[in-house]
């Protein structure tokens, strides 16, 4: 099987296209074939598009479109500017993951890989790492072999094909290199006038790789035995014979196979073939043998599975496989000698048939994991007060005690037959410990020998599973008795009532089906409330000492005291990322700093001439932290007065008094953009966060402007409670937000993964992503891998994007389902789970931005989750909304100062 990494690194460049600093020329080499060590070449992704290709800037690559419908090739044209002409030569690359040349000239040549991808992209690569590849190309049943192999660089590209190595094994099996001559003859046979015969050399194709060959050299019966079939089908009637592996039946066409005839041909031995079939509502026919019918003709009847064996002398010395397309799974996997395939107790037709002979002990023809789908099964077994351990049950059958007053102590639960990948997971709210951790797939969630009662239970599926099914389950509790059926990760029992359960079913669903009863009232908890021992007042000095923001003022004026500014005329960088030069050239010794789009500096002179970018020869000349350094015009501006601060510390004030409340503080040297110079006050620019007033402030931290708001009580919210909305209304509410649109099922994986309400995951994640369109969340290169981050993990306000996609690298986000569930972790653990400095649980919004636990037991402000007073309440919104189109249990925690 033929596998490959590709790592794509990234270069930033000031400009679009990367700028060549020298060509790699096609030349002889013992080590790495026609490339140069220590040369570049061109890694281009490309998606199909007309695009522009900078190779020298007088050089132009052009790739104008696919040469194919296979896209293996692209075509374009390279174009050359001379001093009084342009010449145009037309070109077709290939497509593939080799170092490919390309010739520019009579005398001049570049390497380049081009890749298919979604956008386009041009990497300069030199490779540092580079390792051979070894793929095995044959493998034969006499011990012979044959590898290929490739020297490969880090980004996966084959820099050189070395050939092909020959095998042979010994006694001890260990290999040995051969020639290929040697290879040849054990693997040929020779007729008797002495020439060689490969005709009874089989080549089999690899199933997972096309391009792998395995070669049988063994000789095979004189005769060759054939399994010949036809299949009764819906509309058609019986079709005709096929054999030897053929389809009978139809495909994409939902008709139902109704009988089948088997038998065997040409057969070198005694014996005979056997079968029978499961058939709508008769189950298991008896069996039948030798093209004798077994189904249904006339009765519109379905087949659901079939069993087939040999018999006789044939059985000792064949293996009958056999595979079936069903209906809504396709092909599953073959069987072998009796074993069933198909579905059974899931009213699945077959739709199709493939039969095969192989000698006995010899290769399947595929994969045989998964023949057969049953209906699958939930089975679990509770530990119960003075009876230990009960039998287990299954599938809606009570668990437990019923009029015996004896508690639940602990549970265990797992699924059988399941016709999906996935599993179960659980937790249980437990007398003294509050929400153990989830387990699955039946590990213990409870105690044992502590004499202490189960008092809720969350069950949630997992993997396929939880896409094609629903958990219902519902508990007998002390004093209320059978309560109503909660579903995948509600909350069923009591919590903060003291009561134990005493019993408890469990049963799946196909996905959407109908509940086993009512719904209404599966959980019982009165709404919480939290008692401070300090005042809303003491809280809110705590908060004024740690300067939080608002953007309640981004668009008020902002001064500065002129007397504390020295002025001059200045400009910023308009490009997104730019080079900074120590001349007005395009070289690639004389980069001296690397900047973003907005970066301030003082202009020395706004007409120096320089290398030609984009058209044009202008340059600017500025001074850039105390150096003097040159930027291409087309890449920045040179039209703004620029202000910088001549104190330690110059304060920016809401108005032209120096007792007007300050917005920000800044360093000595910091720059800023003059609006408008007035006098003893000059305004400037100064962004959209700022400090917040007390009175801001306090708003935002009174519980009882929001606690009778029916949106901005969600505020209050206990984020540890699923709310079992479906994929499909969080898909509902994801139309439109850019990366996210779709994510529904993410979120429902990392809510039941983590223990945190999917509804919040997916508002929390809508505002840290700007609606799914953030740099973070769209994706960013960082060591050459595309990474994401839906939570902001790990960003500062200093360093949003280097930072945030540093953090989503080392946790290994490289996909937006990976981000949105591996990001979950860090809410549940650093909040939800209380995993932090002070050992406190933030489960609500409220207690997430303002933490008054700790403000209560350390007598000041500490881990809040963000800077901003209206965090919690720009959070309702979405939460809100879902809530509006699919109606869930909210659980309310209220704090209450002193």
């Amino acid at each position: 099987m033929r596998r490959s990494i590709v790592l794509i690194g990234t270069l930033l460049m000031g400009s679009a296209f990367p700028t060549v600093g020298n060509i790699a020329y096609a030349i002889e080499s013992s080590d790495t074939g026609n490339f140069v060590e220590g040369s570049i070449y061109y890694f281009i992704h490309y998606n199909g598009g007309e695009q522009e290709v900078v190779i020298r800037e007088n050089v132009k690559l052009i790739l104008t479109g696919w040469a194919d419908e296979s896209k293996t090739a692209v075509n374009g044209k390279i174009e050359i500017q001379n001093d009084s002409s342009t010449e145009v030569k037309d070109i077709t690359v290939n497509v593939n993951n080799e170092l490919n040349e390309l010739a520019i000239s009579e005398n001049e040549s570049i390497q380049y890989r081009l890749a298919l991808s979604d956008s386009f992209k041009v990497d300069e690569v030199k490779p540092v790492d580079l390792k051979e590849q070894i793929t095995v190309v044959a493998e034969n049943k006499n011990g012979t072999s044959i590898e290929e192999v490739d020297l490969v660089d880090e980004n996966g590209t084959v820099i050189q094909k070395k050939g092909l190595i020959y095998y042979s094994t010994d006694k001890n099996n260990q290999k040995l290199v051969i020639t290929k001559e040697e290879y040849d003859s054990l693997n040929s046979d020779v007729d008797s006038s002495g020439v060689v015969n490969s005709s009874n050399v089989n080549s089999i194709e690899s199933e997972n790789n096309p391009n792998t060959v395995q070669t049988a050299s063994e000789s095979t019966p004189i005769e060759n035995p054939s399994v010949v079939y036809s299949t009764h089908v819906q509309d058609y009637g019986w079709l005709t014979g096929v054999s030897d592996g053929q389809m009978s039946g139809t495909q994409g066409q939902a008709k139902r196979m109704e009988a089948i005839k088997i038998s065997l041909g040409n057969t070198p031995y005694s014996g005979g073939i056997s079968y029978k079939t499961h058939v709508q509502d008769y189950g298991w026919l008896n069996n039948v043998s030798d093209g004798a019918i077994s189904g249904t003709s006339g009765e519109s009847k379905r087949l659901e599975a079939i069993q087939i064996n040999l018999t006789g002398e044939m059985a000792q010395h064949y293996d009958v496989y056999y595979r079936v397309h069903a209906q809504d799974y396709g092909w599953l996997d073959w069987a072998k000698n009796g074993e069933s395939a198909g579905t059974q107790g899931l009213s699945k037709r077959l739709e199709a048939i493939e039969i095969v002979l192989v000698e006995k002990g010899g290769a399947a023809p595929g994969s045989t994991n998964r023949p057969i789908i049953m209906d699958p099964s939930v089975v679990y077994t509770t530990h119960v007060q003075d009876y230990g351990w009960l039998s287990g049950v299954s599938d809606g059958k009570m668990s437990g005690t019923q009029g015996q007053a004896k508690r639940l102590e602990a549970i265990k639960i797992s699924l059988d037959k399941i016709p999906y990948a996935g599993g179960i997971t659980y937790k249980t709210h437990v007398q003294g410990y509050g929400w153990l951790n989830n387990v699955s797939n039946g590990a213990i969630s409870g105690t044992s020998g502590e004499g202490k009662r189960l008092e809720a239970i969350q069950i949630n599926l997992t993997g396929e599973m939880a896409q094609h099914y629903d958990i219902y389950y519902r508990v007998h509790a002390q004093d209320y008795g059978w309560l109503d059926w909660a579903k995948n990760g509600e909350s069923a029992g009591t919590q903060g009532l003291s009561k134990r359960l005493e019993a408890i079913q469990i049963m799946l669903v196909e996905k959407g089906g109908a509940a086993p009863g009512s719904t209404n009232k599966p959980f019982i908890q009165s709404d919480l409330t939290n008692y401070y021992n300090i005042t809303l007042n003491d809280a809110l000095n705590m908060q004024m000492n740690v300067t939080p923001q608002t953007d309640k003022y981004a668009n008020a004026p902002a001064y500065v005291s002129s007397q504390y500014l020295n002025v001059f005329n200045g400009g910023s960088i308009t490009g997104s990322s730019v080079n900074l030069r120590t001349s007005p050239t395009l070289n690639n010794d004389n980069i001296a700093i690397n900047v973003g789009k907005g970066a301030l500096y003082k202009v020395l002179d706004a007409n120096v001439t320089g290398d030609s970018f984009s058209g044009s020869t202008r340059w600017y000349k500025i001074e850039y932290n105390g150096q003097v350094l040159y930027v291409h015009s087309a890449l920045a501006s040179a039209n703004l007065r620029i202000g910088q601060a001549t104190v330690d510390y110059l304060n920016i004030r809401a108005e032209k008094s120096s007792g007007s409340h300050i917005y920000a503080t800044v360093m000595k040297n910091t720059l800023f953009i003059v609006l408008e110079e007035a006098g003893d006050w000059d305004r400037v620019s100064v962004g959209a966060w700022r400090n917040a007033m007390s009175s801001d402030v306090l708003y935002y931290l009174n519980p009882t402007n929001f606690i009778n708001d029916e949106k901005q009580r969600f505020q209050f919210m206990d984020l540890t409670k699923p709310s079992g909305v479906s994929k499909e209304t969080l898909n509902q509410y994801l139309v439109g937000k850019g990366i996210l649109a779709g994510q529904g099922q993410a979120f429902i994986d990392a809510g039941n993964k983590y223990g945190i309400n999917e509804v919040y995951l997916m508002a929390h994640t809508l505002l840290e992503t700007g609606n799914g369109t953030s740099t973070l969340a769209k994706g960013v290169e960082y060591n050459g891998r595309t990474v994401y981050n839906m939570y902001g993990v790990g960003a500062l306000d200093n360093c949003p994007v280097e930072c945030g996609a540093k953090t989503a690298y080392e946790k290994g986000w490289f996909t937006p389902y990976d981000a949105i569930v591996g990001g979950a972790s860090f809410i549940d653990n650093g909040y939800l789970g209380g995993n932090n400095t002070y050992s406190v649980v933030q489960n609500t919004l409220y207690e997430m931005r303002w933490n008054p636990q700790v403000m209560a037991t350390y007598n000041r402000a500490g881990h809040q989750y963000a800077t901003d007073i209206g965090w919690a309440s720009k959070q309702v919104q979405v939460m809100y909304d879902v809530y509006k189109i699919q109606p869930f249990t909210v659980f309310l925690e209220y704090p209450v100062y002193k």
